[in-house]
């Protein structure tokens, strides 16, 4: 602390309290929320900072120690409940990464406390439960979506949804859902540009509609997937669990549907070519 003239100690200016409010965003956006919440200490100004951050982290980080010996299910819910109750804001970016978890816990407080009119990113990750979560139909009203991401839950379209007009990019990961709803989602995302599908839980062949899909990464069998309209799709990368063909000329006509094709990857599990006279 700097003395003023007359020898007296002077406390040193708060810069912390000074930083613009978006450069304050951006910083706290790069961290956990565990981490976010040390960070309001740092300040008399940023005390109540964590609870109108707009994006949200939520993984083992927040509520796990080394020494902690207690469920993490039991940490996790009430962290959640504490965010629910004193955020104030508006939230963009989401993240629920409970994937370590052996129970799931009821996510569905957590979702119908989102923004529907503003939240662009959202990834929920949850772990292996049979019957899987199933997304509220409340979720399907986030018409500002941009990114999504789920893992290990349930899709089913309620009557109302209109589509996700912002949405570019999607990942689907040991997901379940029927071919028309997964073909209705894709068709009401006219603006698509990146598709990941994983170990999708659905039998049938499924159609994709995507005038805008430029990136296309798929694991699982490829002959289940019909491009039915990619004119610029470029880009594929393809991870085979298992791959049976009929003929060579069968893996040839199932991506003969990309006419921008420019850049194909094939991720080698294990091709199996049967030959028949």
């Amino acid at each position: 602390m700097p003395p003023d003239e007359q020898g007296l100690i002077l406390p040193s200016p708060d810069r912390l309290s000074n930083l613009n409010i978006y450069l304050i965003d951006d910083i706290l956006s790069r961290l956990s929320f565990r981490d976010v919440v040390r960070v309001s200490t740092l300040s008399k100004e940023w005390q109540y900072i964590c609870w109108r951050i707009p994006h949200v982290k939520f993984d083992q980080t927040v509520w796990k120690t080394p020494e902690d010996l207690t469920s993490p299910t039991i940490g996790f819910i009430p962290i959640l409940e504490s965010f629910l109750r004193f955020h104030r804001g508006i939230i963009l970016k989401v993240t629920l990464d409970i994937t370590s978890l052996i129970v799931c816990p009821d996510v569905d407080r957590l979702i119908f406390s989102l923004d529907t009119d503003h939240l662009q990113h959202f990834v929920l990750k949850l772990p292996f439960t049979y019957p899987p979560y199933r997304l509220p139909n409340f979720f399907f009203n986030c018409s500002a979506l941009r990114h999504l991401y789920l893992k290990e839950c349930e899709i089913q379209l309620p009557c109302f949804f209109k589509g996700f007009n912002k949405l570019i990019r999607l990942i689907l990961k040991s997901v379940t859902l029927s071919s028309d709803t997964f073909e209705s989602l894709i068709s009401n995302c006219p603006l698509l540009d990146d598709l990941v599908l994983k170990d999708i839980d659905n039998m049938y062949s499924m159609s994709i509609n995507a005038p805008k899909l430029r990136s296309f990464v798929f694991r699982g069998d490829i002959q289940l997937i019909h491009l039915e309209n990619v004119p610029v799709l470029s880009n594929v990368l393809y991870a085979p669990r298992e791959l049976v063909l009929q003929d060579e000329d069968d893996f040839v006509n199932i991506f003969s549907s990309i006419p921008a094709l420019e850049c194909f990857s094939w991720d080698f599990f294990e091709v199996m070519l049967l030959h028949f006279t």
